[in-house]
């Protein structure tokens, strides 16, 4: 049956429909049930003869059998010959996604087949994309979060083509771009090991003493400047962490300075006043509670104010 039908298949030319030879093995002299024709044509594929489009897009034999099923779906199957890859071809591959691109092995030097060789290097996708899609999310916010979005792009795109040849094309082609999407993405992978927490900490105390930087004197503001612009723009904070964690370290310290002086002025000022406002209702003979402001509690906010111009008001 699967000589007769791949006779009749040669015949046909490139790229014949699989509702007209059902249709046509429906009739004598074969007088074939049309899930027989389809079983037939299903196993010259499974034996490399065949391969089958729906729409000018190549489709796994999976995908065949649930349309073709479907015998409104047959017109828009097509049947083509297998394409024929030379062993050259699937070591240059290979050697591609091993060596120049992730420098791991993707895809064992071994594999022979062309087909096995993609979805191989499929299935080694999978569990990157998820690395770099948590990833993504959780860091979305920040800058360098750009180079993880746009390789996790790239491999999506790889990993959703289903013709083999479009991803090996599109592996060839990109082969530069890659390489380096994936060089710039293990440098964010060590930063976040590394040095994540330090960084996190320069963002939180850029974002908690925003207002507090016009104290600082000139230079000091400068440094500051820069500090911003580096945790808000700077998508490679790596190159520049040890500078900017020193810059981080003077700012954080001269305001330090600032802050505790201002606040031991305010301290010192209100401990007069309410030694003063004591003194004055001791005087006048007052002893209703909550008269005038707790001093205690008045101190204590003083005392984790930080904000440079709550403490000068």
């Amino acid at each position: 049956a699967e000589e007769e039908l791949n006779n009749k298949l040669n015949l046909e030319g490139e790229g014949p429909v699989v509702g007209d030879i059902v249709k046509q093995f429906e009739k004598a002299p074969y007088g074939w049930k049309d899930i027989s024709t389809l079983d037939v044509l299903l196993q010259l594929a499974r034996k490399g003869h065949r391969r089958f489009e729906w729409r000018n897009d190549e489709i796994s034999l999976e995908v065949f059998a649930e349309k073709a099923l479907n015998s409104r779906e047959r017109d828009a199957i097509t049947i083509h010959k297998e394409k024929v890859h030379s062993k050259e071809e699937v070591i240059t591959f290979i050697k591609i996604v091993n060596d120049d691109i992730f420098a791991e092995t993707m895809v064992p030097s071994s594999t022979t087949d062309f087909k096995e060789a993609v979805e191989t290097f499929k299935e080694k996708l999978k569990p990157q994309l998820l690395a770099l899609n948590r990833i993504k999310e959780e860091y979305e916010n920040y800058p360098f979060a750009i180079h993880v979005k746009k390789f996790h792009k790239a491999l999506s795109d790889l990993f959703n083509e289903r013709t083999p040849e479009k991803v090996v094309d599109a592996v060839k082609e990109q082969k530069e771009q890659l390489k380096k999407q994936r060089d710039v993405f293990k440098y964010v992978e060590e930063f976040l090991d590394f040095n994540f927490k330090p960084y996190e900490k320069i963002v939180s105390f850029i974002a908690d003493n925003k207002n507090n930087f016009s104290a600082l004197d000139e230079t000091e503001q400068v440094a500051a400047d820069a500090l911003i612009d580096y945790v808000k723009n700077d998508d490679e904070p790596w190159d520049r962490f040890p500078q900017m964690k020193k810059a981080y370290k003077e700012i954080y310290d001269a305001l330090k300075q600032k802050v505790a002086l201002l606040k031991t002025e305010v301290i010192k000022t209100y401990e007069a006043i309410f030694s003063e406002i004591l003194e004055k209702k001791n005087e006048l003979g007052i002893t209703e509670p909550n008269l005038t402001t707790d001093a205690d509690n008045f101190l204590n906010r003083i005392h984790k104010e930080q904000a440079i111009a709550q403490l000068e008001i």
